[in-house]
């Protein structure tokens, strides 16, 4: 009777530590496989570029850094919006955990590009990168009031536009409603004599 419940024992084991290695190996695999939640990160990309470059300009670093920066702080936001509706769309069974491990995954990257970041700023002034995310929300705030400004001033020059056609084709409306007046006043004009001629010759 030991016999056969030791038999079961370890061939249970068996079967689980096979299991078991199987699920890791294919979760690991499937991790591997896991589409990136951002395309690129375009900024960074063009950072380290310069950085390479033989005697870059510290100038245009600053600048690149400062932007990758900026690149980070709408990501933070992003993902901020979107982390609670896709933990309840999740629990909801309404997305797989692909893209969940996506997202996770993206979280992380970010985590470690923030770090990166502030590393880089201090290697251009100590403690520039305490402040660099500061900088890098208030350009963000200022690109989007110009956006702002830029587009009611479109806006603006459409209206203009709309008006100054609007005007043009009144002006036209006007002419043809005064020709087609002109003529009828002609026309009738010229019935008018025709029947003052043919009384005149009836007489």
């Amino acid at each position: 009777m030991l016999g056969v419940v030791l038999f079961y024992f370890i061939g249970w084991t068996l079967v689980f530590g096979t299991f078991v290695r199987f699920y890791h190996k294919n979760k690991a695999t499937a991790a591997s496989k896991v589409k990136p939640w951002f395309d690129n990160w375009k900024s960074r990309e063009i950072y380290i570029s310069l950085l390479q470059t033989e005697s870059p300009d510290e100038y245009l670093l600053k600048a690149a850094l400062l932007r990758r920066a900026m690149t980070v702080v709408t990501r933070v936001l992003q993902m901020r919006e979107q982390r609670p509706p896709l933990s309840k769309l999740l629990k909801q069974g309404s997305i797989g955990e692909d893209v969940w491990n996506s997202f996770q995954k993206a979280e992380e990257e970010l985590e470690q590009e923030v770090m990166e970041v502030v590393q880089e700023a201090d290697t251009f002034n100590q403690g520039w990168g305490k402040s660099i995310y500061q900088t890098a929300s208030e350009m963000i705030a200022h690109e989007k009031l110009r956006t702002t400004q830029i587009n009611f001033e479109r806006l603006r020059a459409a209206e203009r536009d709309v008006n100054a056609q609007r005007a043009v084709w009144k002006k036209e409306l006007d002419q043809a409603q005064l020709a087609m007046k002109e003529k009828i006043s002609a026309a009738t004009a010229k019935e008018l004599i025709e029947e003052e001629n043919q009384a005149r010759k009836r007489k």
